[in-house]
């Protein structure tokens, strides 16, 4: 036995404590109830008498404390009849309130959640939940979502749903699939996480459904309203295209706007129903595709790294591209990747520079050649804004540029907008909203401190207050009303690494100093995700080496974190995306095979 003492006070003595006394006083009501001892009170359930102790009770649950303290009838009664439970879950609660221990199987399951919901036994629901959650399986979930809805158990809710968008297919060949409540299958079907093999499997499950008995026609248009036919091949919606679900003019009307989803080829990333392609079962990935080596050769690898709570997993490398591409600008609209332009070696005046230009599809892991832009750059920026892409700026066979352009996804097609002031390359570029921002760069011999806007509803360029720190090869992104520039490198002097982060207030027109980088970084890539810009690799002035590692900037916090994982190797001039690829690692690099 443990005890404990203590002075009390002046005169008064010392308190001792028994840290056994509980279990004590437990394990003494326990051999009572096992000897039927002292008991002041028969439950009634079923035709079977329970004797128990109703003090111990009422301190067990606030049913029967509320039974045998306040004014009801049975506060006086030797007999007491409970109608709403059976006998196999309350002998399971009593079991529990007088040993704290309870054993929950299928057998008992319902049973015990019946009683413990009906006489307020909350910790056994917990039980309850937990083993609803652990026990799950593609055969009884939709009966234990059931059960988790019936007693209020929201988190064991959450989660079997959950288990039924990742086990979609397998849990429809239930027999119960079939008697699912069209607002349950409304649900799931509208749900990003819901993972199938393919849409032509969602689509025969929810045809399978729709053949239950009873079925409404306005839900045939509210179901299939809900299949996401740009998943699909244009080839498989054509063929479902006369099958007996699709009943009216509604039904039809939803299937031709996959069709016409699949015929306009090139505008499908500012589709008019994005609905139709959103894809399923996705995660953040950070991609990076391109780089050039230590020994100025030029890598065709693809390499991702899932981006989970703001941290950067391991990087998993994919199937090689067969087009080596160094400095090529990359955009994400509506998760369709371009990739434009950049050099076909490794060389630092732009004489290799291309004007090529192409879409990657994560739907279906294809690559489209899109048209090309009106003169080859490197060194440039790529802007993605709502209904175009902007290409700035750049080198092009040892001259630098001072013109821009636009890509018009409807049309396939680049067009000249405005052309800056005075040439510039190495410059870092972002939107926001519909305004186009670029900072820094080369005009000529040395980095600026320059910042411009151009505003496509009002095309022209437009300069802003200046950086606090000129340089180049840079990173900018957009957040909320701000823009933050981060890494870099200047020629002020001898040239040396930037780690100072600038903050710009859109505002009000001005730029905030921030806190500083572990580590210099020129020529590498930044994504945001999580609230967290991360860059990756690059190359050090101050240290006259290519990196390898990979640094976080918190936006919230204003603090840079050197990562854990970082790139294989040490490189340079690698494009990289946040992009949202199916979950599966396995089918990732399936699709990307299909490179080319």
């Amino acid at each position: 036995m443990t005890t404990t003492s203590a002075v009390t006070g002046a005169g008064q003595g010392r308190s001792y404590n028994s840290a056994s006394h509980g279990c004590s006083v437990v394990e003494g009501f326990q051999r009572l109830w096992q000897d039927s001892s002292m008991c002041d009170t028969q439950l009634i359930v079923q035709g079977q008498t329970f004797h128990v102790h109703r003090c111990y009770l009422a301190a067990c649950s606030q049913y029967f404390y509320s039974m045998f303290t306040k004014d009801f009838a049975e506060k006086m009664q030797a007999q007491v009849e409970l109608k709403a439970v059976s006998a196999l879950g309350l002998r399971a609660l009593l079991e529990y309130s007088y040993t704290g221990s309870i054993v929950i199987n299928d057998a008992n399951l319902q049973d015990v959640l019946e009683a413990a919901d009906h006489l307020q036994f909350n910790e056994v629901l917990t039980f309850c939940a937990r083993h609803l959650r652990d026990e799950l399986t593609v055969d009884n979930c939709l009966h234990f979502l059931r059960l988790a809805e019936t007693y209020g158990l929201q988190e064991c809710k959450r989660d079997t749903k959950a288990f039924i968008l990742d086990n979609f297919v397998p849990v429809s060949k239930n027999e119960d699939f079939k008697q699912i409540t069209a607002e349950l299958l409304c649900e799931l079907l509208a749900d990003d996480r819901l993972r199938a093999p393919s849409e032509m499997d969602v689509f025969k499950v929810v045809c399978l459904w729709l053949e239950g008995p009873g079925m409404a026609l306005s839900l045939y248009f509210q179901v299939l309203s809900l299949i996401r036919y740009g998943l699909m091949s244009a080839e498989q919606v054509e063929s479902i295209y006369s099958h007996p679900v699709l009943r009216g003019d509604a039904c039809r009307d939803v299937l031709q706007a996959g069709l016409s989803y699949h015929m306009k080829l090139f505008s499908q990333p500012v589709t008019s129903a994005p609905h139709v392609c959103k894809m399923r079962a996705y995660k953040d990935c950070l991609v990076v595709m391109g780089a050039g080596y230590l020994d100025n050769t030029l890598c065709t690898n693809m390499m991702a790294a899932p981006i989970k709570g703001g941290q950067l997993g391991p990087f998993v490398s994919l199937a090689p591209t067969k087009d080596r591409r160094y400095f090529a600008a990359v955009a994400v609209v509506n998760d369709f990747v371009y990739v434009v332009g950049g050099q076909t070696a490794m060389a630092g005046d732009g004489s290799h520079a291309t004007n090529n230009a192409f879409r990657y599809n994560p739907r279906d892991g294809k690559w489209l050649q899109i048209s090309s832009m009106s003169v080859p750059r490197t060194h440039f920026s790529l802007i993605a804004l709502p209904n175009c892409l902007v290409a700035v700026g750049g080198k092009h066979n040892r001259v630098a540029l001072n013109t821009a352009e636009k890509y018009d996804f409807a049309n396939n097609e680049w067009t000249p907008i405005p052309s800056l002031q005075h040439t510039l390359f190495s410059h870092a570029g972002c939107a926001h909203g519909s305004k186009v921002y670029i900072s820094g760069g080369c005009p000529g011999e040395d980095f600026t401190d320059d910042v411009w806007c151009f505003d496509l509803e009002r095309p022209s360029w437009q300069q802003r207050s200046s950086l606090n720190q000129s340089r180049g090869y840079h990173v900018m992104v957009s957040h909320a009303s701000k823009l933050y520039v981060c890494a870099g490198n200047t020629n002020a002097g001898d040239r040396h690494d930037v780690t100072m982060t600038e903050c710009y207030d859109i505002e009000v027109d001005d730029w905030t100093i921030l806190s500083s980088s572990a580590q210099g970084q020129s020529e590498a890539p930044a994504v945001k995700c999580d609230g967290k810009v991360f860059i990756l690799g690059g190359y050090s002035w101050d240290a006259h080496s290519f990196q390898e590692n990979a640094q976080s900037y918190n936006i919230e916090t204003d603090s840079w974190e050197l990562l854990k994982n970082k790139l294989p190797e040490p490189m340079t001039g690698l494009p990289s995306i946040i992009n949202l690829l199916f979950f599966s690692y396995y089918y990732l690099i399936i699709i990307i095979l299909s490179i080319h």
